[in-house]
């Protein structure tokens, strides 16, 4: 939610913001303004769709209530349907940490000491990547990319700062006509990746997808390393990846044993197994779990001034290769997993609470 919802909540008063009822009337009486943005209200009208028909309350005031919680909180519809805030106290919502304020915090220069693209954090862990990789300018000498994709076809080309999965390509000589298009018609150009070829151990869950694993690993206040979550993250349908916010299913891992503890979820959905292969989640195991646990504090280890690492971890027959190291990765999947917030969490390893500016 930006424009002019974020331009209403600046101007709200301190004595209306700390007053939920008073939120409340303020909210109804916004609601027509704010619903007025066709992008906004797009979001907004399908969460409360989905919402109500779990829940039988009134649509209107779902959309009310979810555009007061962005207002207090700013907890984006989508959160809202997926933390299953209809549902939660006062107490309960205020112990969440919404990514817009979690980006934030993890990406001020206190916490994050990483470059912001993808290219140059690869350099960062290369001894620990398994496959070939180049960054090509959009406006690149083709030749290249030619030379690349002869070596490589398919590849994949990721967007220099993508992020949740959106404008990644698999390329061969099919779209490779297209791939010069996007590549030409971008202001910061691709990373090119050799395809990665999955073990069986992950592949089975969606052979279609290179099934991941998203593992936070968080220094505490006295730069200890601690593991904060793993998560399956696979990809459904015909999709080749596996991003939650792409229409994939995550599941999450203890982090001592490797072992898969829940059921899967995309969106607001909860699976006991797998769509499409029928693969159960809970009570799978995770391959040479301690070999993972060992790279991430390798690499961690290097940068213990950065405050979060969201590794991407792909199983292969060569072992693990970080697919991508990401400074903010995303709480909003774990939180829906477990059903509570993780703010306290957050809190303890030292980030400031105080709501961005």
């Amino acid at each position: 939610m930006r424009t002019r919802v974020d331009k209403i909540r600046k101007r709200i008063p301190g004595f209306i913001m700390n007053n939920e009822s008073l939120m409340k009337a303020f909210t109804v009486v916004t609601y027509p303004v704010v619903m007025s943005e066709n992008y906004l209200k797009e979001r907004v009208d399908d969460c409360a769709e989905k919402i109500v028909r779990r829940s039988h309350k009134s649509k209107t005031a779902i959309k009310i209530d979810i555009i007061k919680e962005f207002y207090c909180r700013y907890i984006q519809p989508e959160e809202y349907m997926r933390w299953e805030f209809e549902n939660k106290s006062l107490k309960e919502r205020c112990a969440y940490w919404p990514d817009r304020i979690a980006v934030r915090k993890m990406k001020s220069p206190q916490n994050n000491v990483l470059s912001g693209n993808k290219y140059d954090r690869y350099l960062l862990f290369k001894d620990f990547v398994k496959r070939d990789l180049i960054f090509v300018e959009h406006d690149a000498d083709w030749k290249v990319v030619a030379a690349f994709q002869e070596k490589h076809s398919p590849f994949v080309a990721k967007p220099y700062n993508g992020s949740k999965g959106r404008g990644i390509m698999l390329v061969d000589e099919h779209n490779l006509k297209e791939f010069e298009h996007e590549l030409r018609s971008s202001k910061e150009g691709y990373v090119l990746e050799e395809r990665i070829i999955q073990g069986e151990e992950l592949a089975r869950f969606h052979p279609q997808s290179v099934n991941t694993i998203r593992f936070a690993s968080m220094m505490d206040k006295e730069h200890h390393r601690v593991n904060a979550f793993a998560l399956l993250r696979t990809g459904a349908g015909e999709s080749f990846v596996d991003n939650v916010g792409a229409g994939g299913v995550a599941a999450l891992i203890d982090t001592n044993t490797g072992i898969i503890i829940s059921d899967g979820i995309c969106g607001d959905k909860h699976y006991q197994a797998h769509p499409d292969t029928g693969i159960v989640f809970k009570g799978s195991v995770i391959p040479a779990w301690d070999e993972l646990l060992k790279i991430a504090d390798a690499v961690h280890g290097m940068y213990p001034k950065q405050k979060v690492f969201g590794f991407d971890f792909a199983w292969t027959a060569k072992g693990w290769d970080i697919v991508e190291l990401n400074p903010a990765p995303s709480f909003a999947t774990y939180q829906a997993i477990i059903g509570r917030g993780i703010k306290e969490m957050a809190k303890e390893a030292g980030f400031s609470m105080e709501p961005p500016k």
